[in-house]
C-alpha cells in the first residue's frame, strides 16, 4: 500500500470514529449501559487500528518531501482528528453530568449521614463507579 492509500484509509477511519462517537450522546442520556459498553469496546479496536495505521503511514512517508496529494490527505486527517477530538470532550462533559446525577439520585435513594454514622464515627465516602 502506498502512503497516500494509508492516509486516505486512515482519513475514512477517522471519519467513521467521528460519526460513531456523534451518536455515543443519546445512549448516555438514556443511560443505557449496555450501548455505552460496546461502543467503547468498537472504541478500542478503532483506537488499535488507527495507530497500526499511523505506525504504516509514518514508514511509508519517510523524511523525504511530501507531494501534493499527500499533504492534503494529511491535513484532511488533522482536521478530522481535531473533530473528534471535539466530540470526546463534549461526550466527556455530557458523561460526567450524567454521572454527576446518578449519584444524586443514589444519594437520596440511600441516604447516609454526610459525616458521622449513628455511632459516631466518621463515615467513609461512597464511590459509584464510572464507565
Amino acid at each position: 500500500m502506498t502512503a497516500l492509500d494509508l492516509a486516505r484509509e486512515l482519513h475514512d477511519l477517522l471519519r467513521r470514529a467521528a460519526d460513531d462517537a456523534a451518536q455515543v450522546a443519546t445512549p448516555l442520556r438514556e443511560l443505557d449501559a449496555p450501548r455505552l459498553l460496546g461502543w467503547a469496546e468498537q472504541r478500542q479496536a478503532v483506537r488499535d487500528h488507527a495507530a497500526a495505521l499511523e505506525k504504516r503511514l509514518v514508514a511509508a512517508l519517510g523524511d523525504g518531501p511530501r507531494s501534493e496529494p499527500i499533504a492534503a490527505e494529511l491535513a484532511a486527517i488533522r482536521r478530522e482528528a481535531a473533530r473528534l477530538q471535539r466530540i470526546d470532550e463534549d461526550n466527556a462533559a455530557l458523561a460526567s453530568r450524567t454521572l454527576r446525577v446518578v449519584r444524586g439520585f443514589t444519594s437520596v435513594l440511600a441516604p447516609q449521614p454526610e459525616a458521622y454514622d449513628r455511632r459516631g464515627l466518621a463515615r467513609l465516602p461512597a464511590r459509584a463507579g464510572t464507565f
